[in-house]
């Protein structure tokens, strides 16, 4: 599915920013205090992460030199979704990806988003909205349909 890449810069200051609030809050949980970048656990900082179900991958890449971390997650066997980060050091590009990947929003709240949705264009529940789908009981030349097929979350 879809990449989302950050290349921006970053100081080891800016882990203490409000930026990266939520992932030092993600990681208090897992008992990782909040510390200088270089003071992090590798491991425990991926051991968090796959707690989560996400996959964290870190490269090192040449051109240009630095390291290329990838945080994805599978929501189906065909569907997943990457959150991809570099820099110069191994955990802050760790850090940056998760970042990203924090700002996920989950299975849960898909549903709710589409389940609302359905309702605002058919007035009926996205579980109807499948269940009617699946039946071939929906108008597929309706665009409210043709737009809630291709807007149903990963998975369904």
């Amino acid at each position: 599915m879809g990449q989302i890449m950050s290349i921006q810069p970053l100081t080891k200051d800016d882990i203490w920013s409000e930026e990266f609030a939520a992932t030092r809050d993600f990681l208090a949980r897992f008992g990782i205090a909040p510390r200088e970048v270089s003071q992090y656990v590798e491991e425990d900082v991926l051991r968090a992460i796959r707690h989560k179900g996400w996959e964290p991958n870190i490269e090192r890449e040449g051109d240009p030199p630095g390291w290329k971390a990838e945080i994805q997650e599978w929501r189906t066997v065909s569907q997943s979704r990457s959150a991809i980060a570099r820099d110069r050091n191994r955990m802050m590009a760790l850090l940056r990806a998760l970042r990203i990947a924090l700002t996920w929003s989950t299975a849960e709240e898909d549903y709710q988003a589409f389940d609302d949705e359905t309702h605002a264009l058919l007035g009926i529940s996205a579980t109807e909205f499948l269940e009617r789908l699946e039946s071939n009981d929906l108008p597929l030349d309706d665009p409210r349909v043709v737009h809630l097929v291709v807007a149903r979350p990963l998975g369904w």
